[in-house]
């Protein structure tokens, strides 16, 4: 069995996702949006492939390559930790966000007040 290393205690996978989704389920419910899931390609698709965590939206880290790999679902994907900007001194990472700006909103903490409920509705 493979277990994964979660705030220093070993647990096996299947605790690992539990434990994460309990997370996942009461930071929504405390702030009214769904948290994003920052991770890296190959983990997402180790430890989180699972149908469970598939309304949350994903950034994943997924360096130097033409496109993200991963096919399902996401919102951001982290292309490098090397990007240069003017003005900026050292390396900074670039990103590129897959959706509308509206959709971004959506996002936010407070948006449900400020563009109303009825956005949320499919």
């Amino acid at each position: 069995m493979a277990t994964c290393r979660l705030f220093s205690t070993w647990q096996s996978d299947d605790d690992f996702r539990k434990s994460v989704l309990q997370w996942l389920q009461i930071v929504e419910q405390h702030y009214g949006v769904k948290p994003v899931i920052y991770t890296y390609y190959k983990f997402k698709m180790k430890y989180l492939d699972d149908a469970a965590f598939d309304p949350y939206p994903y950034w994943i880290a997924h360096y130097y390559v033409e496109e993200v790999e991963y096919k399902g679902p996401w919102k951001f994907w982290q292309h490098t930790d090397v990007g240069r900007l003017p003005g900026i001194k050292g390396y900074v990472d670039f990103n590129i966000y897959n959706g509308s700006y509206y959709d971004l909103r959506k996002m936010t903490i407070g948006a449900r007040e400020l563009i109303g409920d009825d956005a949320y509705t499919d």
